[in-house]
């Protein structure tokens, strides 16, 4: 989806590393072929700020920067596609 995408938006991961360090994430991104960057919330404040309660937590923001929706655990793709065609078309 990001290739197919790929300027039409932008995909950034955040990892919270408070209970992890920098380097298992960064394996995890490159075991799974993540070509976006990946940040580091080193202090929760990213993840309190976006009302993150779970992982994984996908939070859509518009092009005006508010928050579109967010979506708790594994988002289906089917539903990602959906939401990221709809912010696309508007």
């Amino acid at each position: 989806m990001y290739d197919h995408y790929k300027g039409k938006f932008e995909i950034l991961a955040v990892n919270i590393t408070i209970n992890d360090k920098e380097e298992n994430a960064r394996k995890f991104a490159r075991f799974f072929g993540m070509e976006f960057p990946v940040l580091f919330d080193r202090d929760g404040s990213i993840a309190e700020k976006y009302r993150v309660t779970g992982f994984p937590t996908t939070v859509f923001i518009g092009k005006d920067k508010k928050i579109v929706y967010i979506a708790n655990g594994l988002l289906p793709s089917k539903k990602l596609e959906e939401i990221t065609q709809k912010m696309l078309d508007s």
